[in-house]
């Protein structure tokens, strides 16, 4: 839940939630720092870790968009 908080809170406008992509490659970017210091064991393949997870990161945002009508206003 503290992951989602912290995307959520990563949003411009809290008052009117949109998860743009912007916000979603910065949590990306800031769990793969988080994850270098404080795991030292951590592997970021090539295969697995740049282009899996990032297509994952950009299917997430995808997949969860608000497509309804009055949504591009």
């Amino acid at each position: 839940m503290s992951q989602f908080l912290y995307l959520y809170n990563l949003q411009i406008d809290a008052e009117e939630p949109n998860n743009c992509m912007n916000a979603i490659l910065e949590h990306k970017r800031n769990r793969y720092y988080q994850s270098l210091q404080k795991n030292p064991h951590f592997c970021h393949g090539l295969i697995g870790g740049t282009f899996i997870q990032t297509a994952a990161y950009a299917f997430m945002g995808r997949l969860f968009a608000n497509y309804s009508e009055g949504s591009f206003e």
